[in-house]
Parts: structure tokens; C-alpha cells; sequence
């Protein structure tokens, strides 16, 4: 069985913020969170969500793409083996892929852990931790600071990012309610401006 989708001009959304670094992030951000909420709401849970599986459509908006990894919730946890990318791999997978115990199902909350680590990789254009290893566990990168090369990340957003990669997987944000306490925030900062 193959999926087949429509050519999107722009690329991942790495190589549309290549060419186009003046968007506005949080809107693409906001774009991706929607489309992870339907997902979850589906019962689909995505499993290797990154920058380089984020489309930008001909009209713009976020597409999230490459269902490899992914699954239903009602499947057996072990139908989905943890292989993926380690930079945006939640803690309890990738402390499983570093042991090779019993295998870790995906879930909710690892999409969201990789949500914050893509939003993370969105505002500075790189993956989360740009050097050959891994991270360690418990580690998280910095914010980024609108230094020249990475965009300034609001003060709204860094929490809804810390709440999504919090350790505890239960303790994360569901991707609904990032997505709302996202929308109140912009609509408050906009507001003021």
C-alpha cells in the first residue's frame, strides 16, 4: 500500500522558512497544532514528528506528512517499534532504544514531546540538538533568543513548549489544549499591539 499526496512547491517547512524567514512562526506553529489535535481526535497517533515531515502547501498552510511510523490507538504497542529520530524522541522511547527493553508504544504524549522539540527546531532551523549524539536524558534545549540566527521564541509560547516536554509523560499538554492556550496567547499579544 502506497499514499500518495499533492507536490508542494514550498518543501518542508525547514525549506520554506529557508526562503521565506520573515513568516510569522507561531501561525505555522498554531497551523501544525491544529492538524496534531485532528490526528489525536482521529485516534491516530503520527510518531515521527519533525520539521522535515511538515509540508507547506501551495496556499501555505501546514501539512503534516510521512505516516511511517504511524498508528492507530486501538493497535497492539508493539505493532509500532521505536525507531525514529532521537533529537525529537520523547524520554521514555528513547531511554527504551538506548536499553533495547521492551519496547515503549508510542502515544499522545510522545507526539506532543516531539511537537516541542519541532516548534524548537521552527524558530531556530535546526534540530533540537545539532551535534552527532543524542541528548541525555532529561535534556532540553535552550530557548532560542532571536540572536541573529534563531527567532525569538514569546514568553506564551516557551511555556506551552515546556509544558508539552515535561518528563512525566501524563503531565504534558494534550495537543487541544496547547492549541487553545496558543490561540489566547496570540490573540492577547496581538491585541496589545
Amino acid at each position: 500500500m502506497y499514499m500518495i499526496s499533492p507536490w508542494c512547491q514550498h518543501g518542508d517547512i525547514n525549506n520554506y522558512l529557508l526562503m521565506f524567514p520573515n513568516t510569522d512562526r507561531e501561525v505555522l506553529v498554531l497551523q501544525l497544532l491544529h492538524g496534531l489535535e485532528y490526528l489525536h481526535e482521529q485516534g491516530v497517533i503520527h510518531g515521527d514528528l519533525r520539521g522535515a515531515n511538515i509540508l507547506i502547501s501551495d496556499d501555505r498552510e501546514v501539512w503534516i506528512a510521512d505516516f511511517g511510523l504511524s498508528k492507530y490507538l486501538d493497535q497492539s504497542p508493539t505493532s509500532t517499534q521505536n525507531r525514529g529520530n532521537f533529537w525529537w524522541m520523547a524520554p521514555e522511547l528513547l531511554q527504551q532504544e538506548i536499553s533495547r527493553g521492551d519496547l515503549t508504544p508510542y502515544t499522545k504524549a510522545t507526539d506532543i514531546y516531539s511537537f516541542a522539540m519541532t516548534t524548537t527546531e521552527i524558530y531556530t532551523g535546526s534540530p533540537p540538538f545539532p551535534h552527532p549524539r543524542p541528548p541525555v536524558q532529561g535534556q532540553r534545549p535552550g530557548r532560542p533568543g532571536g540572536d541573529g540566527i534563531s527567532h525569538c521564541i514569546g514568553d506564551g509560547l516557551w511555556d506551552i513548549i515546556r509544558d508539552c516536554w515535561v518528563e512525566e509523560p501524563t503531565q504534558r499538554l494534550s495537543a487541544r489544549d496547547a492549541k487553545q492556550r496558543l490561540e489566547v496567547y496570540r490573540k492577547a499579544r496581538l491585541s496589545v499591539m
